[in-house]
């Protein structure tokens, strides 16, 4: 398997999770986006914001790109952060 290539445990986390956002997404009046966001203000927040381009202590140069973000229609600045792995 490739470094950078997620497992079929993350693939299946990413699966229970993309479920339970569907599942509750109505009733929370919520949204959520896999991987790139919709929303201008938190595309800008992640554009340096990849752990893989921090070496040596110097600023990541690459965008972060989290499995899930998820925000809400009545809560204008609070932002869900989600990153599936494989295990816990």
């Amino acid at each position: 398997m490739k470094k950078n290539s997620p497992s079929r445990n993350e693939r299946r986390t990413e699966g229970i999770v993309r479920r339970a956002l569907e599942s509750s997404r109505q009733e929370a009046k919520a949204r959520y986006c896999e991987q790139s966001p919709d929303n201008r203000r938190i595309r800008a927040l992640l554009r340096g914001a990849s752990k893989s381009a921090l070496v040596g202590g110097k600023p990541p140069l690459g965008a972060g790109f989290p499995d899930f973000l998820v925000e809400f229609e009545d809560i204008g600045d609070f932002v869900i952060v989600i990153e599936c792995k494989a295990g816990a």
